[in-house]
């Protein structure tokens, strides 16, 4: 268990929105949806996003799009 963050960003490396953010989050799988709007609540665009997860001693990026 652990900090645990998760960002998207859009294609410029823009930070969209934070799905995640907590200082203490327990050790298991787990599933999250995003519903499409940016920080603001605004809908985000069709288009290829970025998603980051980061952790004390882990960082993940993947691709992945988004079809409205």
């Amino acid at each position: 268990s652990g900090p645990v963050e998760l960002h998207i960003y859009d294609v410029l490396g823009r930070r969209v929105t934070t799905l995640l953010k907590e200082t203490q989050h327990p050790v298991g799988f787990y599933t999250l949806a995003w519903d499409g709007r940016d920080q603001a609540g605004h809908s985000a665009g069709s288009g290829i996003y970025f998603y980051r997860l980061e952790t004390t001693n882990f960082t993940q990026t993947h691709k992945m799009l988004l079809i409205k």
